[in-house]
């Protein structure tokens, strides 16, 4: 059960900071509050719920269509299950109420809001930037009116990062009005959106039993997925001319959040495992340090070459691609040897 810290007459769940965790750039800010409440239930479960996600938006797994579906299904494996609230138009005055009371069942609740609603956003009111947010709702001062935000927001650039700062997940108490002018503008931007009026908590399915165990995720991703349909290089083989962007800092910056990053921190999952196991330790540093270095060094080459003109010179596109799926080939057969080891 969650601890409850109380400070003078302030009331917070005690979920840690998570900074030793993935940032938001190896792991996206809607699925941080999502694998964070998971882990509260279970050892592991945030690595477990990240191993589904960063697979399923490089290489393929099966995963429904639907944000929320499609967390639900790996959740499920864990035997827990994403609840809401929805709260209609008219009932928008409950939302405080609302949270306080599953923060007194020491729930700890999870909002989505567009970006441009968040008021301490760099692109706050900017209503043409209509990307999601996942903040999380843990405490609330019983005498004064504030509540406490935790946020996995983008960070790590920005020179915030501090000692017990939580660079994973950082703290913001903010006054309740401003919160409920956010769930307000957010809900008046995107009324027919997903999330809209959702107020999300985690919680155990009735009666499950579960163990967490990372070789049986690997091993359902091995088998159910497939790391040949390789979203890179699918990007890289349908949009040779969107290439040349590359030699913009922004998208390269992008694109590397998006391919990159997230298998970095898909290593740090596969390390996690083999030391689970007790097994292939430095064999998999080794992968690691082949694939990592592979990867960089291709992507590298494609943003100079777009910033010079010459994408496909020589056919170097195709020995990129082939370098990767080469070293795709050597993970899996890794991945392999640990999940089918006894």
């Amino acid at each position: 059960m969650i601890n409850i810290k109380t400070k003078e007459s302030q009331l917070e769940l005690d979920i840690g900071f998570y900074d030793h965790y993935f940032h938001a750039d190896e792991l996206s800010c809607i699925d941080q509050p999502i694998a964070v409440c998971a882990d509260l239930f279970f050892k592991s479960a945030y690595f477990f719920y990240s191993l589904y996600i960063i697979w399923s938006e490089n290489w393929y797994y099966p995963l429904k269509t639907e944000f929320l579906e499609s967390r639900q299904q790996i959740l499920s494996k864990i035997g827990l299950k994403i609840d809401f609230k929805m709260l209609k138009e008219s009932e928008n005055f409950l939302l405080l109420k609302t949270i306080k009371r599953y923060i007194d069942l020491r729930k700890p609740v999870i909002l989505y809001l567009h970006r441009a609603s968040i008021i301490y956003d760099q692109v706050y009111g900017d209503i043409a930037y209509d990307s999601i947010h996942g903040i999380m709702v843990t405490g609330y001062n019983m005498d004064h009116p504030t509540i406490c935000l935790r946020d996995s927001a983008h960070i790590e650039n920005s020179g915030a990062k501090y000692e017990g700062s939580g660079y994973g997940l950082f703290r913001i108490w903010l006054k309740e009005e401003l919160l409920k002018n956010m769930w307000m503008d957010s809900y008046n931007l995107y009324p027919e959106d997903e999330f809209t009026g959702k107020i999300v908590t985690i919680n155990k399915i009735d009666n499950s039993l579960c163990n967490i165990n990372l070789k049986s995720g690997f091993q359902d991703i091995i088998e159910n997925g497939s790391i040949r349909r390789d979203k890179f290089l699918e990007w890289m083989k349908n949009n040779e001319d969107a290439i040349y962007l590359l030699g913009e800092d922004d998208v390269s910056r992008q694109i590397r959040r998006n391919y990159i990053l997230p298998r970095e921190a898909f290593f740090k999952i596969l390390n996690k495992c083999c030391n689970e196991i007790g097994k292939y330790d430095e064999e998999c540093k080794k992968i690691e340090n082949d694939y990592i270095i592979s990867l960089e060094t291709v992507f590298n080459r494609l943003c100079i070459n777009a910033k010079k003109g010459k994408i496909n010179e020589k056919g170097t596109l195709k020995t990129y691609i082939e370098k990767i799926e080469q070293m795709n080939y050597q993970l899996e057969q890794f991945i392999k040897k640990v999940v089918y080891s006894f």
